[in-house]
């Protein structure tokens, strides 16, 4: 069975002092983190709780938004463990954070088109003969 914690990642320090909040994986003793975008000072974090301190302004909010990604995260985590006869940490993070479809030369594009819509022309030309190398 999967385990699904919300922490806070204090090798990833800011410059203003605030680490950023991560869901994280474990399965078979191997853990994986998906980051939510959301930072935090150590001294507003409930390291028992895995919250936010009510010292921390709109920490309600934040809590509620970090409550509904470790269910989602749950909710994924068990429907893995009950389809798949040996799910990974790897699979569930792929299912919880999702896939891009979008391939390089789709990408590539929309690269160009942006290089137009900039008027930059020779960067251009010259993007669009490496592609056609490819």
């Amino acid at each position: 069975m999967a385990t699904v914690k919300i922490v806070i990642r204090k090798n990833y320090k800011k410059k203003n002092g605030s680490y950023p909040i991560a869901l994280r994986i474990t399965q078979n003793r191997k853990s994986r983190f998906i980051f939510t975008g959301e930072y935090i000072q150590e001294k507003d974090w409930n390291e028992k709780d895995g919250l936010a301190k009510k010292s921390h302004p709109n920490s309600a909010r934040l809590n509620n938004f970090l409550l509904k990604k470790l269910s989602e995260a749950h909710d994924i985590a068990l429907d893995a463990q009950t389809t798949e006869t040996k799910p990974s940490v790897v699979g569930i993070r792929k299912k919880i954070v999702g896939e891009d479809k979008i391939d390089f030369f789709e990408a590539s594009k929309i690269h160009l088109s942006s290089l137009l819509k900039r008027k930059k022309i020779g960067q251009h030309r010259t993007e669009e003969g490496r592609l056609k190398i490819f």
